[in-house]
């Protein structure tokens, strides 16, 4: 032992108070630390090895590989970060050459978050193209602190070099994949049709033609998802497809189809649809979703087979026949369902219908709206009234419960934009210049008007946030208004049981054309 010498070896080069413990960084941005040292150690006679690993060692869902990689070996940290939104641990390896490589390794958890942030997308434009901005705030996302609060703006051309084609009509985001890793934007215009991109950048991954396997008439009018299952209306038709593969997607195949012995055997549906209902049942389960057929004035149910079911049987008293409605459908959306004795639940379908006025052309009847609710949640099957395993079958007209008439309310003919809550009894419309908000939807009171505030503009979209399992999932409403060159949107605190405001109202002005429609980007 008398040949070795032992000294203590210093592995502190870096003063690792300086560093964050919890950092958060932007994909495809660059990201820059510079270490800052201990008194008397000498960073030039040292070298360095920046690392970067998920926090959860698993294969990327993509490539099959795990990822361990070197970001850099220089002493400061200047990279592209172009990985995937997630959790990732972030290791700088110290090492002292002349002492035989003895290291200093720093851990800091290290988040990438998506170039688009999460939050509330809006889509807005002109008649030739529009673009994706995004309202970041910590109320749409509750991770962010209070003092971030603005517009992401102009995502997809500043990303992909270009607007999008088209008039703007719908956006959406479709979560898909393990852990949401295959997730994706759904931007539709008219009539180019739209795109699918990545949600973590809105990279366009997908034009319209590649949706489909045969590609109709570019006319999206409507879409939606739950679960796997996409939904989507075209041109009055459609199309459901189940997306089980955790990777990649499905096209839309072929049209949901009536059989040839259906009376009228065509359909032509409107833009709303329900497709949270109970999916307990093993028969409801195999539906993909309900909507209204405006040509023969019928609620029909899409298979996830592709064919479309009849909705039969007597109506309830007080409701109103499904199969049978025999109205215009105005507007329709899923909102407030008050609560049923387990195992039973409800989900109610607000769908505000007039009479048919039956001129050329075939319209709605001035002075005759009303709101039609359809609970298509689970319900006891009357036939088996003391077997609490079965459930009332989806197509049954059971389902028609009420019939609300709200035709003598304060402009309600006038209405162009409508929102139903999903804690209380709350239904907003809104003409050009106002807002109105009922409470037992028949009834109404002035809300809000934007001739006080914003003269000149007009509302253009109107939404409440509805996001299951988020701390201000129905507490608050966006409205879209429109000058004629730019959008201003404003976000109303509201209380999620009455409807009424309950904080001060914040707007986001400059954005470029008319906000045509917006949704919620989780991440």
């Amino acid at each position: 032992m008398d040949n070795y010498k032992y000294k203590n070896l210093n592995t502190a080069f870096v003063d690792t108070s300086t560093f964050a413990k919890q950092m958060v960084t932007r994909q495809n941005e660059i990201f820059a630390i510079t270490p800052v040292f201990k008194s008397g150690i000498d960073p030039t006679k040292l070298t360095y090895e920046w690392r970067l690993t998920k926090v959860e060692y698993a294969p990327d869902p993509f490539t099959g590989k795990y990822l361990d990689t070197v970001l850099s070996t220089a002493q400061n940290l200047s990279v592209n970060i172009p990985f995937s939104p997630g959790p990732y641990i972030l290791r700088l390896h110290v090492f002292d050459p002349a002492n035989g490589n003895v290291a200093q390794i720093i851990n800091t958890p290290l988040t990438v978050s998506s170039y688009a942030l999460s939050g509330l997308m809006l889509l807005h434009g002109d008649a030739n193209s529009c673009d994706v901005s995004t309202l970041v705030n910590s109320k749409v996302n509750t991770l962010l602190p209070e003092s971030v609060d603005s517009i992401q703006r102009n995502i997809f051309s500043i990303v992909n070099g270009k607007k999008i084609e088209g008039t703007a009509r719908s956006i959406a985001f479709k979560n898909h994949g393990a852990n949401g890793a295959d997730s994706k934007v759904y931007v539709f215009t008219h009539p180019n049709g739209g795109y699918r991109t990545d949600f973590g950048a809105l990279n366009i991954t997908d034009s319209y033609n590649t949706l489909f396997s045969v590609t109709p008439p570019a006319n999206v009018q409507g879409y939606g998802s739950i679960g796997a299952t996409e939904f989507l209306i075209n041109d009055g038709g459609v199309y459901t497809q189940g997306q089980s593969n955790p990777v990649g997607f499905k096209p839309f195949g072929v049209k949901n189809f009536l059989g040839n012995s259906v009376n009228p055997s065509t359909y032509v549906a409107t833009p709303y649809f329900a497709i949270d209902f109970d999916k307990v049942s093993a028969n409801n389960a195999a539906n993909a979703g309900v909507f209204y057929d405006q040509n023969a004035r019928r609620f029909l149910a899409a298979r996830n087979d592709n064919t479309i079911s009849l909705f039969s049987g007597v109506a309830p008293v007080g409701g109103f026949s499904l199969s049978a409605a025999g109205k215009w459908m105005v507007y329709g959306e899923q909102g407030y369902s008050p609560s049923l004795l387990s195992p039973y639940f409800s989900r109610y379908w607000y769908c505000v219908m007039s009479d048919v006025n039956f001129t050329n052309p075939i319209s709605a009847k001035v002075g005759t709206r009303k709101v039609y609710i359809v609970d298509l949640g689970r319900l006891p099957d009357p036939n088996f009234p003391s077997d609490m395993t079965r459930s009332l079958i989806l197509t049954s007209n059971l389902r028609g419960i009420a019939v609300k008439d709200i035709s003598l309310a304060q402009d309600i003919d006038d209405a162009q934009y409508f929102a139903f809550g999903n804690k209380g009894n709350i239904m907003y419309y809104a003409t050009d210049k106002k807002v109105y908000m009922s409470n037992d939807y028949q009834t109404a009171n002035l809300y809000y008007d934007i001739n006080t505030n914003y003269p000149g503009n007009e509302i253009t979209c109107m939404q409440v946030f509805k996001v299951n399992g988020h701390l201000n999932d129905g507490q608050l409403l966006y409205v879209a208004l429109f000058d004629g060159t730019n959008s201003t949107l404003l976000q109303i605190p509201i209380n999620g049981i009455n409807g009424t405001i309950i904080g001060d109202v914040k707007s986001y002005t400059g954005i470029s054309g008319k906000i045509s429609a917006m949704n919620y980007k989780p991440f």
